[in-house]
């Protein structure tokens, strides 16, 4: 690669192997967010000079991640520790499954450091790890590198050339991307047209029953009276487009966080109960209270005139109507539960037709 001065790594991570397993996540979310990161389990290869590697490591680390668990007791850890001890602006140390009066029995320095701990969850002892080390990450120093490699060829043009080219060609494909995907209006327009005819869908679905049947309001001990237990229940969710009727794929697409009819009824946590009065079967209906909310996760631009939107939405189920069947034969019992609403992550697909984007699919 290019000629390199920065030091190489910006933190180090002791540990000890039988931590591993919370190392991986630590090195991982460390990873993502554009760090260099020294781990063991990374560099370290067959034949390599353990020592000599991670003395190398220590070294050309700006600072020491140290996982201390009720196992970082060995020579290599506690070695790596007091290395970095040396400079305590340099340690990051974390609690693992310890307290810091234990650790403090083992190495009484800690008490002047402080410390994170595990229990606030890995994306919080990540975030102020972040806000700790504080710096550029991996991608920017790559560009350093690259200027400092120009600089060292005394190709002073050169440089100023690549960097205007850069910029031009940056702000070029940005509105080139641009011109080629749906505006952020549209799009809010598209998300807010989804949710009106959903809600359209269900309350004609609701308004179909009262047309048929007497209704009256009802709450959930009317409903729990009116369940007998039934040995069966069959499913059937609709979103305007598709019709699943599978439970497993309910449950896959999170469709039906509960098959439980009470507390909360199918995952409808706020609602109004009815009760439909028909001579044939005994029939109620559940109305979602709270608004549907649908944000954008991802989008892209699979080819020229086509873009995805992938949404997740809130509060998705709008409505629900149970019809419960007696055989009078045997007396076996059957529950029909239909559910209608968005499902929780859904994929817009728009066209681009005569210089105008139509919605053409959702999946």
């Amino acid at each position: 690669m290019f000629p390199y001065k920065l030091k190489t790594n910006d933190i180090f991570i002791s540990y000890v192997v039988e931590d591993r397993e919370i190392v991986e996540e630590l090195y991982a979310q460390l990873i993502k967010r554009g760090y260099r990161v020294w781990y063991a389990n990374r560099e370290l290869y067959i034949g390599a000079n353990i020592r000599a590697k991670i003395n190398t490591g220590l070294k050309t680390a700006r600072y020491g991640l140290v996982l201390i668990s009720p196992h970082y007791k060995s020579h290599w850890s506690q070695g790596e520790l007091f290395s970095l001890m040396e400079n305590s602006q340099r340690v990051l140390p974390i609690l693992h499954n310890t307290t810091i009066e234990e650790v403090a029995l083992e190495i009484p320095g800690i008490y002047d450091i402080f410390c994170l701990n595990t229990q606030m969850g890995i994306e919080q002892v990540v975030e102020r790890i972040c806000k700790r080390v504080a710096h550029k990450p991996y991608f920017y120093y790559r560009f350093i590198d690259f200027m400092s490699f120009v600089k060292k060829k005394k190709q002073k043009v050169i440089s100023v050339t690549l960097v205007i080219l850069l910029l031009f060609f940056s702000i070029a494909y940005l509105f080139y991307y641009h011109s080629l995907r749906p505006t952020s209006e549209f799009i809010s327009r598209a998300l807010e047209e989804r949710k009106k005819n959903i809600e359209t869908f269900a309350n004609r679905q609701f308004e179909d029953e009262l047309s048929e049947s007497v209704m009256q309001v009802s709450t959930l001990s009317d409903i729990n009276r009116l369940e007998k237990s039934p040995l069966k229940s069959r499913y059937m969710f609709s979103n305007g487009v598709e019709d699943i009727s599978s439970l497993a794929s309910l449950k896959n697409n999170g469709i039906l966080p509960s098959v439980s009819p009470i507390a909360p009824p199918y995952g409808i946590s706020e609602y109004k109960a009815y009760i439909f009065k028909n001579d044939e079967i005994i029939k109620y209906g559940l109305v979602s209270l709270l608004p549907c909310s649908c944000d954008v996760i991802d989008e892209r631009l699979v080819e020229k005139g086509i873009f995805e939107l992938d949404i997740k939405c809130e509060n998705f189920l709008r409505y629900a109507e149970v019809s419960l069947h007696t055989d009078a034969a045997t007396q076996s019992s059957l529950r029909i539960v239909n559910l209608f609403g968005v499902k929780p992550y859904e994929t817009m697909v728009f066209e681009e037709i005569d210089g105008a984007w139509r919605l053409i699919q959702i999946r």
